[in-house]
C-alpha cells in the first residue's frame, strides 16, 4: 500500500508552525486533502536551538510539546485532535543522534529509555545507569508540563 496519494488538492513544503498553522487555516475553508512535506524527522520546526561547549541542542517544538499516537495524542496531536484534523503520521523510530565527531561517536538513538540508554552505553561504556536516571528525570519533567488544570 502506498503512503503517498497521486494527487493533492494543497502541498505545503515545511512542517513548522507556518506550514502547520497554514494547514489549518485551509483546513478551516473547507480543503481536506493536504499534505504537508518536513525535511526533518519530525514536525516542529526548528523554533529554538542554542550550542552550549561545542554541542548543539535542539529544543524544537516537536520535542517540548510532541504529538503522541492516534489512540494516545499528546499536546500537538490533542491539539490537532481539538481542531478536527485527521492526520496519518508516518512513525520515525530513530528519533535523536549523538554526534561527537572529534571522538568517532555516532549513535543513532531509538524510542524507548531502555534501549536508549543501552545504545549510548555501547559507544561509551558505563553510562547505561546514569543515562537511564538522565532519561527518566527528563519523563518527570515532561510529565509535570503535560497536565490539564480543572476550573
Amino acid at each position: 500500500m502506498k503512503f503517498y496519494k497521486d494527487h493533492y488538492e494543497v502541498i505545503i513544503i515545511g512542517g513548522a508552525l507556518a506550514g502547520m498553522a497554514a494547514a489549518l487555516q485551509l483546513q478551516a475553508k473547507g480543503i481536506k486533502d493536504i499534505l504537508i512535506l518536513e525535511k526533518h524527522n519530525l514536525p516542529g520546526g526548528l523554533a529554538t536551538d542554542y550550542v552550549r561547549n561545542g554541542f548543539e541542542m535542539e529544543a524544537t517544538l516537536h520535542e517540548m510539546m510532541s504529538i503522541g499516537t492516534k489512540e494516545h495524542p499528546l499536546k500537538v496531536g490533542q491539539f490537532f485532535k481539538d481542531m478536527g484534523v485527521d492526520i496519518d503520521w508516518l512513525p520515525v523510530p530513530e528519533c535523536y543522534r549523538v554526534v561527537l565527531p572529534n571522538s568517532g561517536i555516532d549513535v543513532t538513538l531509538h524510542d524507548g529509555y531502555e534501549r536508549m540508554a543501552r545504545e549510548v552505553d555501547s559507544a561509551c561504556p558505563g553510562t547505561y545507569d546514569k543515562v537511564l536516571e538522565l532519561m527518566k528525570l527528563c519523563r518527570r519533567v515532561y510529565d509535570s508540563m503535560n497536565i490539564s488544570w480543572c476550573p
